[in-house]
């Protein structure tokens, strides 16, 4: 499916409850963009680093969703990243780990279950420090790819 709508519809219900859209913005790079993704699993994805970016980026905090297609393995890519606070050093090398949480009011399952969803669509979710604030990536296998 084309991932704009995707996300556009992911963005959108965000505004509707409560973040303006100068806090809350889709970058569009790559119009007709397909991914191979269960879609329910992805917006489940991109949904999560969405609030993860408000809730760990402090009170100013505004997130940029991206996509596009990498140019040299033209695989598509999807990133969620902030200007907040980021992520310290010692806590990045955990943040996929079951039940590592940094949160009071966290579980510590939202960033593994979202990697776990992504390998179950052969794509991965990596954390990028993007200084200042935080990047997450979402890279997709090519969607003409046919898997077993």
């Amino acid at each position: 499916f084309d991932v704009a709508a995707v996300l556009e519809e992911v963005t959108v219900g965000w505004h509707q409850r409560g973040i303006p859209r100068e806090r809350l913005r889709l970058q569009h790079r790559d119009e007709g963009l397909e991914v191979r993704f269960d879609r329910s699993q992805l917006i489940q994805v991109v949904d999560n680093l969405i609030g993860n970016a408000f809730d760990h980026g402090g009170a100013d905090c505004r997130v940029t969703v991206a996509y596009g297609r990498h140019p040299q393995t033209r695989l598509p890519w999807i990133s969620v990243a902030d200007n907040g606070d980021g992520i310290p050093e010692d806590a990045a090398a955990h943040l996929f780990e079951p039940f590592y949480t940094t949160s009071d009011g966290g579980n510590g399952l939202g960033l593994y279950v979202c990697r776990q969803l992504c390998q179950a669509n052969q794509a991965t979710l990596d954390y990028e420090d993007a200084q200042p604030g935080a990047r997450f990536v979402l890279t997709c296998a090519h969607p003409d790819r046919q898997f077993q």
